[in-house]
């Protein structure tokens, strides 16, 4: 009698198929944000501070990284304060991923007016933008009823445009109202911050003047809205603060291109968004040519650090940032080497392996799937004081 030998059967092991940079692209959206293939930034946690601050002299690549962070956001607000966002959307080639808007009252481009309700007004820190009006002793009577009608919840019969004007009226407070007409609409059919915060828009604010508030009104009305803060009764209202079960899965990024252009009011207004993003899943952007200008908030609250060549604020940088190990002479080194702009000093504060500056070039073609320029790995010993390379 024969025994058939029994062969035990090798089960093939299943290859893991290789992912293709616009799988991962897409898998990755709003979680990780790549500079370039060596270099990324993790703000899938929502308990974490991701705020970022670019900071340069004009031409050294700001607004082509920040295009680069910003398309790799689902839900991105970009006010873009001079038009260089637009521009260098159209170079990337991510131009008409972008629903563009204008604000003031005459539109420089074809592109969609925005308009908010005034019921869309519920924030008591819009007093504070506001906080030039009540310094006579006639405005401080004043702000008692304009804080009473900001309360209001949204579904109020009285909280619409006609009542607000009417109000500006009777406080001799009409130059206000032709102010924040540049972004309220006069027949309560405006935009519903709740859907406009979602994809990705742009805000060209060229055409309106630079002491305008009502820019710094509608930054302020975004991250308000990003919770169920808008309840109709004060009860619900503080029941509604935001935790992280009732915020949005996907982190809001909100940015200013070229912030040095902008008013002190907004200035003001941008360091109350760095403190508060975290609280909100936001996370705050920054571009502009002096980063000693801007608030002490703002600089506190900025973990994520891209320094284009800021010959002139190395003061603010070592003092404020407590970048002390910053040399800017091997960057304008660097760039002489390999004739390309856009290299940067990157750093996040306190991470494990970013702490420590080093340089890189953000690159939009890798995320593209074409091939990609290789970036340098050098870093800075903090160990030295004048931070040499080590390469």
């Amino acid at each position: 009698m024969y025994y058939k030998q029994i062969v035990p059967i090798k089960k093939k092991k299943k290859t893991k198929k290789q992912e293709t940079p616009e799988e991962r692209r897409q898998r990755e959206a709003g979680k990780i944000i790549w500079l370039n293939e060596k270099t990324k930034i993790d703000v899938s946690n929502p308990t974490q501070v991701a705020n970022l601050i670019l900071d340069g002299q004009s031409g050294g690549g700001k607004s082509y990284a920040l295009g680069v962070i910003a398309n790799q956001f689902k839900d991105v607000v970009l006010f873009d304060v001079i038009g260089g966002v637009e521009k260098t959307l159209k170079e990337q080639g991510v131009f008409d991923e972008w629903k563009h808007y204008s604000l003031g009252y005459k539109a420089q481009r074809k592109t969609n007016l925005i308009k908010i309700n005034v019921s869309s007004l519920c924030s008591i820190k819009i007093l504070s933008i506001l906080k030039d009006e009540w310094k006579t002793q006639r405005g401080a009577r004043a702000r008692k009823y304009f804080k009473e009608f900001f309360m209001l919840p949204p579904s109020h019969p009285k909280k619409n445009y006609q009542e607000f004007a009417r109000l500006c009226e009777a406080t001799h407070k009409e130059v206000l109202l032709e102010e924040l007409d540049a972004i309220l609409s006069p027949t309560d059919d405006g935009l519903k911050i709740s859907e406009f915060l979602n994809g990705k828009k742009i805000i060209n604010t060229e055409s309106i003047e630079q002491e305008n508030r009502s820019v710094p009104i509608l930054m302020n009305s975004f991250f308000y809205h990003r919770t169920r803060g808008m309840a109709e009764t004060k009860r619900k209202r503080k029941k509604a603060n935001p935790t992280h079960e009732n915020l949005p899965e996907n982190r809001l990024l909100i940015g200013v291109d070229d912030a040095q252009m902008t008013s002190s009011v907004f200035k003001r207004t941008i360091g109350n968004l760095f403190s508060l993003a975290r609280k909100y899943n936001i996370s705050a952007l920054v571009a502009g040519t002096n980063l000693g200008e801007l608030s002490t908030q703002t600089k506190a609250n900025a973990n994520i650090l891209l320094l284009f060549n800021a010959k002139f604020d190395e003061d603010a940088i070592r003092n404020k940032l407590g970048l002390y190990d910053v040399d800017f002479y091997s960057l304008s080194e660097r760039k002489q080497e390999t004739g390309e702009k856009g290299w940067c000093i990157f750093s996040i504060r306190d991470h494990p392996f970013y702490s420590k500056p080093r340089i890189v070039r953000p690159n939009l073609f890798y995320l593209q799937g074409k091939p990609v320029v290789e970036e340098s790995v050098a870093t800075f010993d903090t160990r030295e004081l004048y931070g040499k390379l080590r390469i």
